[in-house]
């Protein structure tokens, strides 16, 4: 007989963490929904909640640590791409960043979701509802806000030319596993009951 983790816990701590699951896929799927200015105000909304919330990591915005620049340069540069008028002193002034193509800053959002360490560390303690850590670095394959900008940014590369953008070739493979056409988009068509099975699972693994 296989070993069952979920059935090792508390019927309340698996309903939390299943109601967690469905909230996060709820803001998921809305922020995937906004207009592109809308989406850039909650960009920037979400980085700056995460660097008041931990100013001793995320305090450098001209260093270079992957997490703290990804909410002073990555993000906060996304959001102006999309139409974000009002940065604050230090957001989005790296020479490194805007100075990039579309294509160039797609490439770098990807590997900077792969290198943050940020959803592993700002989790919430206890609450149903997703940090901005968390909402942030979302697994790209459930959905995740600063990929599915770079998506209204650039146009994805064609599949074969998709080498240096990972979140192209991560989201082709995604929908493939899944069942559906291959699309190196991302968008909540492709959550299918498997894949939000799959993301319960990530969450009970933490």
């Amino acid at each position: 007989m296989g070993f069952s983790f979920p059935k090792t816990l508390a019927p309340e701590v698996l309903q939390r963490i299943r109601l967690k699951v469905r909230r996060t896929a709820d803001e998921i799927a809305r922020l995937h929904a906004l207009p592109d200015r809308w989406l850039a105000e909650e960009l920037l909304r979400l980085a700056r909640g995460l660097r008041r919330d931990f100013p001793a990591r995320l305090r450098d915005p001209h260093g270079v640590v992957y997490d703290a620049n990804f909410v002073w340069q990555v993000v906060p540069e996304a959001a102006k791409r999309l139409g974000a008028t009002r940065l604050l002193p230090n957001e989005a002034v790296s020479p490194s960043v805007v100075t990039l193509s579309g294509a160039e800053f797609r490439a770098l959002v990807g590997a900077y979701l792969r290198n943050v360490s940020i959803g592993r560390w700002s989790e919430a303690d206890g609450s149903d509802a997703p940090t901005a850590g968390e909402t942030l670095c979302h697994c790209v394959a459930n959905g995740n806000p600063v990929a599915f900008a770079a998506d209204r940014i650039c146009q994805a590369p064609e599949a074969g030319a998709d080498r240096q953008d990972w979140v192209a070739r991560h989201v082709r493979e995604i929908s493939r596993a899944r069942g559906h056409e291959e699309t190196p988009y991302w968008s909540p068509e492709l959550q299918k009951p498997a894949a939000r099975q799959a993301t319960e699972a990530v969450f009970l693994r933490h």
